[in-house]
C-alpha cells in the first residue's frame, strides 16, 4: 500500500494506478483535494479534513447543523506584521462569554494551543502572544473542567466512546496528562 506522501504529483498531472478508495488520516487538505480531483474517494474527505482541522470552521459547521456547543465568538481576521492592535472585539466576547473564557488557536492539536483567560488582562496577554494567528473564544463550561466525552460516529452510528479526564488541568487531553476510560452514552 502506498502512503499519501508517495502519491503526490504535480498539480494538473494525472495519477496512475489509484485504488478505489483511501483512508485519509492526514491533515494535508491540499493533497486530499488533489486526490479527490483525480477521482479517488477519501475517508476522510477534503471537506471533513478542512472543517475539523480549523476550530473556527468547526464552530461554524456545528452551528449551521444545530449541534449544541459552548457559546463561541470568532476573532476578526488580521494579517502577519499587523497582529491584533485593536481589541474592541474583546468587549463583545466578554459580554457573550464572560470569564473565565477559553481561547483556542484555530489550528492546533493535543490541547497545546488552548488557553484559559480568567480576566481581561489575561485575555489581552494571550491574544498578544498569538500574533496574527486566527483564534476563537469560547464559553468556559465549569462543570466540564478537565472532562469531556469523545464519540466516534461512522455512518450515523456510534462505534466507540470514551470519557477523558484530567484532575490537574482544565483541558482533558491525554497528551497533557489526562486519562481515559470507556463510557456508555445515554440517549
Amino acid at each position: 500500500m502506498k502512503t499519501t506522501a508517495q502519491l503526490k504529483c504535480p498539480v494538473g498531472e494525472e495519477f496512475s494506478h489509484l485504488p478505489d478508495f483511501a483512508i485519509f488520516w492526514d491533515k494535508d487538505v491540499y493533497l486530499a483535494r488533489q486526490l479527490e480531483q483525480a477521482g479517488l474517494r477519501l475517508f476522510n474527505s477534503a471537506f471533513a479534513v478542512e472543517a475539523c482541522d480549523n476550530k473556527a470552521l468547526t464552530a461554524l459547521h456545528l452551528a449551521a447543523n444545530h449541534v449544541p456547543a459552548p457559546a463561541t465568538v470568532l476573532s476578526p481576521k488580521t494579517f502577519e506584521a499587523m497582529g491584533y492592535c485593536k481589541l474592541d472585539f474583546l468587549d463583545e466576547a466578554e459580554k457573550a462569554l464572560g470569564y473565565p473564557m477559553v481561547i483556542k488557536e484555530a489550528y492546533g492539536s493535543f490541547g497545546q494551543q488552548v488557553y484559559l483567560a480568567n480576566s481581561r488582562a489575561e485575555a489581552e496577554k494571550i491574544i498578544a502572544g498569538l500574533g496574527y494567528k486566527d483564534f476563537i473564544m469560547q464559553e468556559f463550561i465549569a462543570s466540564s473542567r478537565g472532562r469531556d466525552i469523545r464519540v466516534n460516529v461512522v455512518g450515523g452510528k456510534v462505534v466507540a466512546c470514551m470519557l477523558r479526564y484530567n484532575e490537574q488541568d482544565f483541558r482533558s487531553n491525554i497528551s497533557n496528562g489526562g486519562r481515559m476510560k470507556p463510557c456508555t452514552l445515554t440517549p
